[in-house]
Formats: structure tokens, sequence, C-alpha cells
């Protein structure tokens, strides 16, 4: 019978030595967590969100776009982009119209 004790784990306390200082979506997500992060005081200060902010920033600098599309641009899941738009509309800042498409 083998009695070998089992050997503990060293706790990784550094991104080199699981290989994520080289794994551009995990930096790039960091990045932006820290940006966020900074931005967020600033924003609610002013009475808006994050994704508000980038809903606004995306209208600004286009015109007619559909929810889908809008969702697609701001990086937004669609069901958090419709209750954003709900409040952007509230506070007067949005305005939503039905397409030629739409029924």
């Amino acid at each position: 019978m083998d009695e070998r004790v089992p050997e503990k784990r060293q706790r990784i306390s550094t991104l080199g030595q699981i290989g994520l200082q080289q794994f551009a979506p995990y930096l790039m997500n960091r990045i932006m967590g820290r940006y966020n992060a900074t931005l967020r005081e600033d924003f609610r200060r002013q009475g808006r969100t994050i994704p508000q902010v980038r809903t606004l920033a995306v209208l600004s600098v286009t015109d007619g776009v559909t929810v889908g599309d809008l969702a697609v641009f701001t990086v937004i899941e669609q069901s958090t982009l419709s209750r954003t738009l709900d409040t952007l509309e509230a506070h007067g800042l949005v305005r939503r119209e039905t397409g030629d498409t739409d029924t």
C-alpha cells in the first residue's frame, strides 16, 4: 500500500505563474476594469452609469440605429440596453422611434 502524503499546492501569487501576463483578452479586461472604475465615480456624480454614457456616446455619432445594432456597438446586453434606454428616455436624453420595418 502506497502511503505518500499528498503535496500541498503552492498558492499562485503572480500572473506569470499562470501565464496570464501574455493573454491579451485577460489584459484588455483588466485595463477596461481599471478604466471603468476610474470613471464610475465621476459618472455617478453626474447621475449617469457606464452603460448610459456608452449609449450616449454611440448615439452621438450614429443616426437611426436599431436597438440590436446599438447593443453591438455599446457592448451591452440587449436587456440591459433596453433598461438603459428607458432611463435615458425618461430623462429626455434620447427618443425612440418605431422603424419603417417594425410592426
